[in-house]
């Protein structure tokens, strides 16, 4: 269930979420304009794997960080960052 708890439109969101692998999936986007053409896009996240996954949290990490370097990287192609 993706539950989005915060939209303030040009500057982010905040989404509090469940997942059948994660408890709990907290996930906040700001967008901070630099100049009239570039923006800064930081991603918070904060995860609770569910008890079978929990031992595996630091890969789990791991990928949450790794995905999100790949968004931006999406992000930037798009909008010509």
């Amino acid at each position: 269930e993706l539950t989005i708890v915060e939209l303030t439109p040009g500057r982010g969101f905040r989404e509090e979420s469940s997942m059948a692998s994660m408890r709990v999936w907290h996930h906040a986007r700001t967008l901070t304009p630099l100049t009239l053409e570039r923006t800064e896009v930081v991603d918070t996240v904060a995860l609770r794997p569910r008890l079978l996954l929990r031992p595996a949290a630091p890969l789990l990490a791991r990928f949450v960080e790794h995905l999100f370097r790949h968004r931006h990287r999406r992000l930037a192609a798009h909008f010509g960052g």
